[in-house]
Parts: C-alpha cells; sequence; structure tokens
C-alpha cells in the first residue's frame, strides 16, 4: 500500500510539474503575444498624456513671404514633390512688379531726354568751335591791318 501511495503521490508531482511548466508556458506566451499587439497598437495609434507625440516632420518654406489664400492640402494628407500645397497672395507681388515697370519707363525717358540734350549740347559745341573759329580768323585780320597800317 505504501508502494501505492508513493506512486500516486509521484505522478501527483509529475502532474503538478507538467501543469506548472504548461502555465509557465502559456503565460510567457500570452505575456509576448500582448506586448506585441500593444506595440503594434501604439505604433499606428500613438497617444500620450503630454500631448507629445514621435513623428516624422517635413518642414516647408516658401521662396517669398506673403498671405496664403488658398491651401490645398488637409493635416497628415501625403503629398508628392511638386504637388501644390498653397496659393501665396499675389496682389504684393504684382503690385512691385507694376512700380517697377513704371521706374523702367521713367528712367527710359530720362535717358532719351539726356540723349537730346547731349545731342543739343554737341551742336552748341560745335557752333562755339565755328565761333571760335571765326573770331580767330578775326584776330588775324586786325593782326594784319595793324601791321600793314
Amino acid at each position: 500500500m505504501e508502494n501505492n501511495q508513493t506512486d500516486n503521490h509521484t505522478a501527483n508531482l509529475d502532474h503538478r510539474k507538467m501543469a506548472g511548466r504548461l502555465i509557465g508556458i502559456l503565460i510567457v506566451l500570452g505575456a509576448i503575444i500582448t506586448g506585441t499587439l500593444v506595440w503594434r497598437i501604439n505604433y499606428q495609434h500613438p497617444r500620450t498624456n503630454d500631448a507629445m507625440v514621435r513623428a516624422n516632420i517635413v518642414g516647408i518654406a516658401p521662396e517669398v513671404s506673403g498671405r496664403i489664400v488658398q491651401l490645398h492640402v488637409e493635416d497628415n494628407q501625403y503629398v508628392k514633390q511638386g504637388d501644390l500645397l498653397y496659393v501665396i497672395d499675389s496682389r504684393p507681388y504684382q503690385a512691385k512688379l507694376a512700380q517697377a515697370k513704371a521706374e523702367l519707363q521713367i528712367a527710359e525717358k530720362d535717358v532719351d531726354s539726356r540723349r537730346a540734350a547731349s545731342g543739343s549740347a554737341e551742336l552748341v559745341i560745335e557752333r562755339l568751335e565755328h565761333q571760335r573759329a571765326a573770331m580767330v580768323s578775326e584776330v588775324a585780320r586786325i593782326e594784319a591791318e595793324e601791321i600793314s597800317a
């Protein structure tokens, strides 16, 4: 009888060991599966209590500054290189362009008037050179008369 009790006790211990090992393996597998699911959910849908999220942030900067009058994208929308993101108000730049064109026309008129003035100045210089030549010849004539007299 003692032998039978020992065998029962040994069999009971073996069953308990197997059950303990099985429970331990199930706990470890459950922890691994739960950890993987939690990591995947947090990676796909991040949330925090302090409102900070890790993300790939790409800064955009226009080549010119101005007010945005049209926005062609929404938050977190996927875009490709070359896609139109926004339109900047062109009125200040059109006004500057019109002002620059007006200043160019004024400068061209000024150049034309200075060319005309330089042309008339050249005529004045030519007339004065003729007057000088006439005076030189008059002085020479008067000196010749004085010598002969």
